[in-house]
């Protein structure tokens, strides 16, 4: 009787052991067939007000290469293929809070600015790519979440890193800050505005004359534009609001250049 029952139970015990074995397997080949990108991308949020829109920045680059470089490996580069529905079909915008359900963003809000318009991208250690899109109205953007993006790029998806979308602000400078920072890139026009409210709002903070150079500028006006420039230059030591500024740097840099365009008399 004992005889009977043993061998059923080592027929059993062999049968568990196979299909532990088979699964193994199978996990195996996955991850074998599974395609590593050799490019990646990052998510960087420009929150506009609610009823405006917000830009969103994706940054390709491959940090294979980077790596590669950094451990004094022979350059090498990478070719991706792209075609004209890449950056629009192939990608979706997701919002999620913590472990809850993630939602993608109606594609009818996202509207592509700016990308790559080569079929064939090479990547290299030092290449970084940007492509600029647009969410609008902004309020679609719930303060608190997760924004993230998962683009089809050739054979492989690319997932990018979680940004949380700020909280709104609630005065008049920060709403203007946040217009600037958008107009900046896409409205010279509503920049002057923008930047008008910062120096009303806050006369001796540099972001208001540093918007109002780049809004000059862009609208052929060296003259205010160098003015203005200086005038951030010189409250820019008076200016401490976090995570809003332009390293003294760049507002020289322009200023340099002004000058120079002025004395030669060129506008290039």
């Amino acid at each position: 009787m004992k005889k009977n029952i043993a061998i059923p139970l080592l027929l059993i015990c062999l049968i568990v052991i196979i299909m532990i074995m088979l699964l193994r397997s199978c996990s195996q080949i996955t991850r074998e067939t599974t395609l590593v990108p050799p490019v990646n991308i990052s998510l960087s949020l420009i929150p506009g007000t609610p009823k405006e829109k917000s830009l969103v920045v994706l940054r390709l680059f491959s940090r294979k290469l980077q790596q590669e470089m950094l451990d004094g490996s022979p350059i090498s580069s990478i070719q991706i293929i792209a075609d004209e529905n890449t950056w629009t079909d192939n990608i979706t915008f997701s919002l999620a809070k913590g472990k809850d359900k993630t939602t993608e963003i109606d594609k009818s809000r996202i509207t592509l600015l700016r990308a790559q318009k080569d079929k064939k991208i090479a990547f290299h250690p030092r290449t970084v790519f940007q492509i600029f899109y647009a969410i609008e109205p902004s309020a679609c953007l719930i303060p608190g979440q997760e924004l993230s993006a998962r683009l089809k790029l050739d054979k492989y998806t690319l997932k990018s890193n979680k940004v949380t979308v700020p909280p709104v602000p609630k005065n008049k400078h920060d709403l203007a800050l946040r217009r600037a920072r958008i107009h900046s890139l896409t409205n010279s026009g509503h920049l002057i505005t923008a930047a008008e409210t910062l120096i009303q709002e806050k006369s001796e903070s540099h972001l208001g004359y540093w918007y109002q150079g780049i809004a000059l500028e862009d609208n052929r006006n060296y003259q205010g534009a160098l003015k203005a420039y200086k005038k951030a230059l010189q409250y820019y030591p008076q200016s401490t609001e976090s995570k809003h500024y332009e390293p003294p740097v760049y507002i020289i840099s322009k200023i340099r250049r002004l000058q120079n365009t002025k004395k030669n008399g060129t506008t290039n």
